[in-house]
């Protein structure tokens, strides 16, 4: 899963099972063959997927024969796997979120089935325009009727399991007593925005990195920003020699004019003794632009960028300090 993360965003939706499901599937699963005939119309890996969840809820995952031009797309398991959720509280659904890395590698699409897909593909909107005028239409009006599905707007809404039981306490209260409600509203905004966080909070990171920024050029901790902040990555790619310690961390060493420095890529490491405080630096900026300028269905969540943001912080306070301070504890050492 981390190699996945590498080169794509991720969703996994979560819904409580019950001991004897976990074993009845298991039994099942036991009992089968150990083989698959792998058909990417009738036996591809979202057919896997709708067999898992019907297994566990039977009818609760359906294809969508005109969206997906006959086959199973993830999408469409996902969706109707979701509405059944939303009728079924009791399995208390959320959703989690894993953004791609920040990195070198290609930001991921959007997931998309085969009518959005061709939507969004002139190349092949418009042969079917030509050739296939009649059934265009219907294609469009079953996609906007029963096929829209966004997996970010139902992470928004279901960020964490603490907001979905609020919502849960939330429906159960009654509603002549308002204090109650109104508190359990407070605590489930609450609860949303330190997973997702609130688009003001985002602006203001924004304001104060910009700030940050600036205040390193001035101070020459930076070069240019397109040298140490949006080309770093790629630099590091191209330059950068990663190898590993005899405690089993993760290093990289970095042709540095006629020197060669090196540069600790982990949270336990980045702020290590021999690690240069440049470099770390220099790659806490670029991890933290990164996330600040993606869109936010690519962006990690504010928990996550939140500890980005105290490294990020520490590593400006640690190049300001001598050398012989610069290995000082760092917040999230042997992590």
């Amino acid at each position: 899963m981390v190699g996945a993360g590498m080169v794509r965003s991720m969703y996994i939706f979560v819904v409580r099972t019950t001991l004897q499901q976990d074993l009845d599937l298991i039994a099942k699963f036991n009992a089968l063959p150990n083989e698959n005939h792998f058909n990417i119309v009738v036996r591809n890996c979202a057919d896997f997927a709708k067999k898992i969840v019907d297994a566990y809820f039977p009818h609760a995952a359906h294809r969508d024969v005109i969206d997906d031009f006959g086959m199973t797309s993830p999408k469409a398991v996902a969706r109707t796997f979701t509405r059944y959720a939303h009728s079924h509280p009791e399995l208390r659904f959320y959703v989690l979120h894993f953004s791609q890395l920040p990195g070198t590698f290609r930001p991921s699409s959007e997931a998309r089935n085969p009518a959005e897909q061709l939507y969004h593909s002139k190349k092949l909107l418009v042969p079917m325009v030509i050739f296939a005028h009649y059934e265009l239409p219907i294609i469009a009006a079953a996609h906007v009727l029963a096929g829209r599905f966004n997996p970010e707007h139902e992470f928004e809404e279901h960020p964490a399991i603490q907001v979905v039981q609020l919502g849960f306490q939330l429906n159960a209260t009654n509603p002549v007593t308002s204090a109650p409600r109104e508190r359990l509203r407070d605590m489930e905004t609450q609860e949303r925005e330190e997973v997702v966080g609130a688009p003001e909070k985002w602006k203001r990171y924004k304001q104060e990195f910009t700030v940050i920024v600036k205040k390193a050029f001035r101070e020459d901790s930076i070069r240019s920003r397109s040298y140490y902040i949006t080309h770093l990555f790629e630099y590091l790619n191209k330059s950068g020699k990663p190898f590993i310690d005899g405690h089993g961390a993760l290093w990289m060493e970095v042709p540095e004019g006629d020197r060669t420095c090196k540069v600790g890529v982990s949270t336990s490491n980045i702020f290590a003794q021999g690690s240069d405080r440049r470099l770390a630096f220099a790659l806490l900026l670029a991890r933290v632009d990164q996330v600040l300028k993606s869109p936010k269905h690519r962006r990690e969540t504010m928990a996550e960028f939140k500890e980005d943001w105290a490294l990020l912080e520490h590593a400006r306070r640690r190049y300001s300090e001598p050398v012989e301070n610069a290995a000082m504890q760092h917040p999230y050492a042997g992590r």
